[in-house]
């Protein structure tokens, strides 16, 4: 036998706690959806959806058109303008006649002439400076070389001025010893004299060369 089912009217009964959420919750919708209503928010949110998009497959394409051809710019040539030669008239002169009368011949007799020619210039050449000897003196032999022994010869490169000064010297060649060299060119600077180099009679700065031997022999002879 099939046992009888019994109602339990506990069981089915809603407790008023839970009714009271439902209420609450219905009337918070209803005012949220009348507050919707009433702002026009709604509204907003509903075109905030996308829209359907209307795509019609079957429409037919539509023809490019055809663009126009490109201008083209016919090529004109330009025209040079023309110029004439010149014209150049050349005068000769009237040809002379080396057949003149000279006084003391026969009336209607001819004579040659010779042209006179122009005067040669005297082109005096070119003259080297020249030393002068009791101006070219023998610098005195450095104190340290002669106690150490040093010696040697220096060759010096003199510019020589207008005014037969020299203008300056340079070693072309040293002694091996620097003391020997600065003594010569020092001593030549401060002492030599010249006779400048001249063109065409008038003296000009030139370049010559010169020699000083310190000889160690020599020195002891002088002393």
């Amino acid at each position: 036998m099939e046992r009888p089912m019994h109602f339990d009217a506990r069981a089915a009964a809603v407790s008023p706690s839970r009714m009271m959420v439902a209420v609450s919750l219905a009337v918070l919708l209803e005012a949220g959806a009348i507050y919707l209503v009433a702002s026009g928010l709604g509204t907003r949110v509903m075109q905030a959806f996308p829209h359907p998009i209307d795509l019609d497959v079957f429409a037919p394409v539509p023809k490019p058109v055809p663009l126009p051809p490109p201008l083209q710019t016919p090529f004109v040539k330009p025209s040079l303008p023309t110029v004439s030669r010149p014209v150049i008239e050349l005068q000769t002169p009237p040809a002379s006649n080396p057949m003149v009368s000279q006084p003391g011949h026969p009336q209607g007799t001819q004579s040659s002439v010779v042209p006179a020619q122009p005067p040669v210039s005297n082109v005096l050449a070119p003259t080297p400076p020249s030393g002068i000897a009791a101006t070219h003196t023998q610098p005195p032999y450095p104190m340290l070389a002669r106690r150490i022994g040093e010696q040697g010869s220096v060759l010096l490169s003199i510019t020589v001025a207008i005014d037969g000064s020299v203008q300056s010297a340079s070693v072309a060649r040293s002694s091996g010893k620097i003391d020997l060299d600065e003594a010569a060119v020092s001593w030549v600077k401060d002492h030599w004299k010249y006779r400048p180099a001249s063109r065409n009679g008038q003296p000009i700065t030139a370049q010559v060369e010169a020699q000083v031997v310190f000889d160690l022999n020599q020195a002891r002879e002088g002393k």
